[in-house]
């Protein structure tokens, strides 16, 4: 399935809810955003102000996104004075002019405007697949013979054995070997399964 996210582009302050009318003083408001009750912007703003807010959230089903403020004075309240959900139904087509929302508010003496989008991402990719194992090599190194089967008792003539080495039934190696000789056999062969030498 596919995944959404949500994106607070800026807000613009087209006149602030403060009214001190102190002159020379500036009127400015307080402005939270809120997202699904938790807040994710807070900072002052006046008139004619534009905050680029930059705030990315997942949207696994709609969210509701509240625009508070209250005048930055001692003894002021705050005020939702406006809210705007979030769903996939407000996925653009990549074009600004369709990407973009704005919503406009004008409450409690304040007016501002939100601006939003909401894009489809990818699906976030599960863990890569284990690669297969590289096949394994079985290696036969040396053999040593301790004592040989040969047992012909011929003064001035060694035992000797014929040694035969098979891997699942074929011949891999072969050559005499007598007492206390030691064979370095550097055989290898694939090892897919068990192997019987």
């Amino acid at each position: 399935m596919p995944s959404y996210e949500g994106i607070l582009s800026w807000i613009f302050c087209q006149s602030p809810r403060s009214n001190h009318n102190v002159p020379g003083v500036p009127e400015v408001d307080v402005v939270t955003l809120r997202w699904n009750g938790e807040q994710v912007a807070r900072r002052e703003m006046e008139q004619g102000e534009t905050w680029s807010l930059d705030v990315t959230r997942p949207l696994p089903g709609p969210a509701t996104v509240e625009v508070v403020v209250r005048p930055n004075e001692d003894g002021s309240v705050e005020d939702v004075i406006g809210s705007v959900r979030l769903s996939a139904a407000d996925v653009g087509t990549g074009l600004a002019a369709t990407d973009f929302h704005e919503a406009r508010f004008d409450e409690a003496g304040a007016q501002y405007e939100l601006t939003y989008k909401v894009r489809q991402i990818d699906d976030v990719p599960g863990p890569a697949p284990t690669p297969a194992p590289a096949p394994a090599d079985g290696v036969l190194n040396w053999i040593f013979c301790e004592s040989p089967r040969s047992n012909h008792n011929v003064p001035g003539v060694p035992e000797v054995d014929v040694v035969t080495l098979r891997w699942n039934g074929e011949q891999v190696a072969r050559r005499e070997m007598e007492q206390g000789e030691t064979w370095s056999l550097d055989v290898t062969r694939p090892l897919p399964g068990p192997a019987t030498v």
